[in-house]
């Protein structure tokens, strides 16, 4: 990574956004964006800890232009995808909720933060894919086509620096074949 490394600072247990029960699984990953412009890393995990037991809402991971920051562990349940939703049903057999990892970008009005911060991402996220074993081209869908009467992201914040999704999985394939290549 081009992290130095992952900062974990972590929900507190037993609480409306961290569970504290573990994952079935990590099948694939699911993309979001905070749709909070200029917000950071660490001022929405800093939200989350705040509201802990305000909401039935979370991420595994919020990603920006300086930090990549785990608030809950992979190895546990983050509510980022709702349940009463039928699309991660029909397209990866479970609930995201279950199997899946929610990673968050943050994005900024300063473009060149942005871009950075989608860098970061993409690196973040093509690490996990390398670590669980996902094929991004499969293994990954935006949180707008899980939930698509009310959600967006990340398509939200892919538009202000000039990405689509489709560049986005080339983005983050590119690194996870280059990484395989690297290790053979």
């Amino acid at each position: 990574f081009i992290w130095k490394m992952v900062i974990q600072k972590y929900i507190p247990t037993n609480t409306k956004r961290r569970p504290g029960i573990p994952i079935l699984g990590v099948k694939f990953i699911v993309a979001h964006d905070t749709g909070n412009l200029d917000s950071t890393a660490l001022q929405n995990v800093d939200y989350y800890i705040k509201s802990a037991n305000e909401v039935e809402a979370s991420a595994h991971a919020f990603v920006d232009d300086r930090n990549v920051i785990e608030c809950i562990p992979a190895t546990e349940k983050a509510y980022h995808v709702r349940r009463v939703v039928l699309e991660d049903n029909q397209a990866f057999g479970v609930d995201a909720i279950d199997y899946a990892l929610g990673i968050e970008l943050c994005y900024f009005t300063d473009l060149e933060r942005s871009k950075i911060a989608y860098n970061a991402y993409v690196e973040y996220i093509r690490g996990l894919c390398v670590e669980y074993q996902i094929n991004p081209a499969t293994g990954i869908v935006g949180h707008y086509k899980l939930d698509p009467t009310r959600r967006t992201d990340p398509i939200n914040a892919f538009k202000r620096i000039g990405k689509t999704w489709d560049d986005f999985i080339a983005d983050v394939s590119h690194e996870t074949s280059q990484t395989k290549e690297q290790q053979i």
